[in-house]
């Protein structure tokens, strides 16, 4: 949640399941990366 990236995401889910699955780790990644950098912010 709060990702500037969500939006982009979803439009590519639709996408190949390899290419969804990178991307999605990546996300997940980005993610939580995101939310520390917001929470010690």
């Amino acid at each position: 949640m709060g990702s500037p990236l969500g939006k982009d995401f979803n439009c590519t889910q639709s996408d190949s399941p390899l290419v969804n699955n990178e991307m999605g780790e990546t996300l997940l990644m980005w993610s939580y990366l995101w939310d520390a950098e917001t929470r010690s912010a």
